[in-house]
């Protein structure tokens, strides 16, 4: 009884290891007097003549940009359609945070800050073309790709967000100029249920998604 009860631990811890051991990051930047880290994926058929979309890919609360890579398969896109991938790292792994601190809900100014110092490193390096960035995420940080649409709308194109709760938009998105969003909610979500309301693993009460994501287009 002892082995059955123990072997699902052994391989989550197992499993654990081996994405902590994949956890390479290929790039830092310092933004907000901290350096902060991401996987950068640049398509073999990059030319610099040519201005080149950018797509921000942020992993889900409790993991890291390898396991964003691996289960997003962004890379492979932009490999074969021939645009620039960059998964930026939260920290705080053992917390869920995105930030430099035990953070558990995106939005925080340091965040932003952070994707908005990594766009202009970018840029720097690379011919990115300016209308042509894009961010996506998944669980809390599908919410981080909404708030980045509020607060960078300038730099952002168009958002994507995965089985993510919706930001307060009167806090998040003060005057902020429309961007085109699409999300997939499942009915079926109990960490950020899909009507709004309390989510076990949040201090607080989530806004409903039904407004602003339509009909949702994948269940969990």
């Amino acid at each position: 009884m002892v082995i059955f009860i123990g072997l699902p631990v052994v391989l989550v811890l197992t499993a654990s290891a081996a994405f902590w051991m994949m956890d390479k990051t290929n790039g830092t930047v310092v933004s907000s007097g901290v350096t902060r880290r991401y996987i950068l994926y640049v398509p073999k058929s990059y030319d610099r003549s040519k201005a080149t979309p950018l797509v921000i890919s942020i992993h889900p609360a409790a993991t890291w940009p390898a396991v964003e890579v691996a289960f997003s398969r962004w890379s492979e896109l932009a490999e074969r359609d021939g645009f620039i991938v960059v998964y930026p790292a939260g920290s705080g792994v053992l917390f869920g945070g995105f930030g430099p601190g035990p953070v558990v809900w995106p939005g925080e100014p340091e965040d932003v800050k952070f994707v908005y110092d990594l766009i202009d490193k970018l840029q720097r390096e690379y011919n990115i073309d300016p209308n042509r960035i894009y961010a996506n995420g998944m669980s809390n940080y599908g919410d981080m790709a909404i708030v980045l649409s509020c607060q960078l709308p300038d730099r952002i194109a168009a958002v994507g967000s995965v089985a993510g709760a919706c930001p307060q938009s009167e806090v998040l998105c003060p005057n902020s100029k429309p961007v085109p969003i699409v999300m997939f909610h499942g009915t079926a979500d109990k960490l950020a249920p899909y009507q709004g309301g309390k989510s076990p693993i949040a201090p607080f009460s989530l806004c409903e998604c039904s407004g602003v994501g339509g009909t949702p287009g994948a269940t969990k």
